[in-house]
């Protein structure tokens, strides 16, 4: 199974494995692009245990990019006359280094930032007290979200910051606390 990081911090070194079953690493090389707002290159290593796995080092100098979205192709090019195949491809996340960072983070991802908007304009809706929700002056209309419009807004944000979260508590190896564990013993 080819494997390539979902995501990982800049300035950090990074190793994987590859498994290709279609590939020997005897007839085969291996080598990644990754494109985005930087370029990494990586060529895979053999592995020496094994005919079909490769493995693959980006150095914290190479991965030391701006962080951001990055698509990433793997490219298998035959020894015996370097011809090119595309394998796989597909997208990849390099996060910002805590350690480079001198100013303020915002940590709220967009979602809970957005939630956030949504109860600010839920309280201002409350204090003013306002019932105009649409308004023209010299040809132009502004329009305001009602009350329900904006408590259906908030609950949609929360389901999905829980989604986010649940995700990311996966990601990081923990349990997922969708799923319920039970232990059946055997009487005699």
């Amino acid at each position: 199974m080819l494997i390539f990081p979902e995501y990982f911090t800049a300035g950090d070194t990074v190793k994987f494995t590859s498994s290709l079953n279609l590939y020997s690493n005897i007839e085969y090389d291996l080598k990644f692009v990754v494109v985005g707002i930087d370029r990494i290159d990586v060529t895979a290593v053999p592995d020496s245990n094994s005919h079909s796995d490769w493995l693959s080092t980006i150095p914290a100098t190479d991965s030391d990019v701006t962080p951001g979205l990055y698509k990433w192709q793997a490219l298998v090019f035959a020894k015996s006359n370097n011809t090119r195949t595309t394998i796989k491809w597909g997208t990849c996340e390099i996060k910002p280094s805590l350690t480079s960072i001198t100013g303020s983070l915002e940590t709220r991802t967009l979602l809970e930032q957005a939630l956030a908007d949504t109860r600010t304009a839920i309280a201002a809706l409350m204090a003013s007290g306002n019932p105009v929700f649409s308004y023209q002056i010299k040809g132009r209309n502004v329009q305001y979200y009602t009350m329900a419009e904006l408590i259906q807004l908030e609950k949609r944000y929360i389901a999905e910051i829980k989604v986010e979260k649940r995700k990311e508590k996966i990601a990081n190896g923990l349990i997922n606390p969708a799923y319920t564990r039970s232990r059946f013993f055997r009487t005699r």
